[in-house]
């Protein structure tokens, strides 16, 4: 019922599309390190040609405790130590916040799919104080492009969060995360 392709040892949509999803809630909890969800995506070698896409969205609830509270959101490439490709930075978050919404997209551009390889990065973070009430969004983007990043080998794009007190109250449950290849 789909076009398929064999594509470096893999088969895969040809037309693109869904390439991972969370089947249960993934959360980020208590925590002032930044932390990786569980659900992320492997980036198959020399598959991160010019002019691919790969696009996040997520969505889910956050809360904070008593105090001042900031949330710090980062897209990279290569695991939690790997290529920084844009963070929210310290958003001031205020506190006593409980379940309430956020949602984030993000696109992903190859431009180069070389051990020394480069992309392009967008997206945004938006968050509300509950379910009605819009709180902050967070636009990221760079001046240029991100690199060097080895696409000759399989890179694993994640999404981390952090806060800057670890509470039990500090929390992100991300009730969507849908990676595509598009």
């Amino acid at each position: 019922d789909k076009f398929r392709c064999y594509q470096n040892g893999l088969w895969r949509n040809c037309i693109g599309g869904l390439v991972n999803v969370n089947t249960s809630p993934d959360t980020i909890a208590s925590t002032a390190a930044e932390t990786a969800f569980a659900t992320n995506y492997v980036i198959a070698a020399n598959t991160c040609t010019a002019g691919k896409v790969f696009r996040i969205t997520a969505q889910g609830i956050w809360g904070t405790t008593g105090g001042s509270q900031t949330l710090n959101i980062r897209f990279r490439i290569g695991g939690v130590s790997g290529t920084l490709l844009n963070s929210t930075g310290d958003i001031a978050v205020g506190s006593n916040i409980n379940n309430a919404p956020i949602r984030f997209e993000y696109q992903i551009t190859c431009i180069t799919n070389t051990s020394t390889g480069t992309v392009e990065a967008s997206g945004e973070v938006r968050l509300y104080t509950n379910q009605t009430t819009f709180f902050a969004q967070q636009m990221l983007t760079n001046a240029g492009t991100v690199g060097p990043i080895d696409f000759t080998a399989n890179q694993t794009l994640v999404i981390t969060a952090d806060y800057n007190n670890s509470h039990v109250n500090n929390t992100i449950t991300m009730r969507q995360i849908i990676f595509e290849d598009l």
